[in-house]
């Protein structure tokens, strides 16, 4: 059986929760979504950035410029909860309770 993840109480950050019926809600404490998650409130999925720049008229360009894939993409922000835990590597240590 799996080790579940040990609770930051001191790092909790408040993440946008979502109702049954499609109401959002942010709760004050860790205790609060706690209880809100176990009565049925899900993680609300991040929104996506808004553009800075206005979108490019569409127009015909000339084969001799670069396509406009080339441009970088943003990276999608990864959920709070998941960076800690991508950044340290797994490890299990177990303890017999007894002397050596």
């Amino acid at each position: 059986m799996g080790q579940m993840r040990t609770i930051s109480k001191a790092g909790w950050t408040p993440r946008e929760l979502v109702a049954a019926d499609g109401r959002r809600y942010t709760p004050s404490s860790f205790r609060e979504e706690r209880e809100l998650l176990a009565s049925g409130y899900t993680l609300a999925p991040p929104e996506p950035p808004a553009a800075t720049e206005p979108a490019a008229p569409a127009t015909t360009a000339p084969a001799t410029t670069a396509p406009a894939t080339t441009a970088t993409k943003p990276e999608p922000e990864a959920p709070a909860g998941d960076t800690v835990a991508a950044q340290k590597p797994k490890t299990t240590a177990r303890s017999n309770g007894g002397t050596k």
